[in-house]
């Protein structure tokens, strides 16, 4: 029943409709006329529709890379892969590898410095380490230890 009802009013709607605008039409005002003033109160406005919505104005579209909040700018393009160029004659051995280091040079280190021996005291210091120890040897300063090391002598006179 509600269908019916539903169906019937509409109908009667769509009906009186069509009937309204013949009557329009009658009362003499064409859409071509205009009023006999100079002046009018409608505002020619442009509307733009665009994805973002409906504008009153033109809006002008954002610089490339803007993020407006809905999308982010694209991300740069993949770097691209170049061959490297072939290597020097003769070095074609399928593997590319830096040259290797200029060997190293060897230089002969200097002698070491003669000692430097005082006076009377050298002759008493000599004297002291050869009493104290018996592998006292006087041209190197050194003795043999109990450890099996040789350790430089160290006398009050040195």
């Amino acid at each position: 029943m509600n269908k019916l009802a539903h169906m019937l009013l509409g109908s009667l709607l769509g009906l009186a409709g069509l009937f309204a605008v013949p009557a329009q039409a009658a009362s003499g005002l064409s859409p071509s006329a205009r009023p006999a003033s100079g002046s009018s109160d409608v505002v020619n406005v442009e509307v733009v529709c665009d994805r973002y919505g409906c504008y009153d104005t033109r809006r002008r579209r954002p610089p490339p890379g803007w993020d407006d909040g809905y999308r982010r700018p694209p991300p740069p393009p993949p770097p691209i892969y170049r061959r490297p160029p072939p290597p020097p004659y003769g070095w074609d051995d399928g593997y590319r590898r830096p040259p290797p280091p200029p060997p190293p040079i060897y230089r002969r280190p200097p002698p070491p410095p003669p000692p430097v021996y005082g006076g009377r005291n050298w002759s008493r210091h000599v004297e002291w380490c050869l009493n104290r120890y018996r592998s006292y040897n006087p041209q190197t300063n050194r003795f043999l230890s109990t450890s099996g090391y040789f350790k430089v002598c160290r006398s009050p006179y040195y």
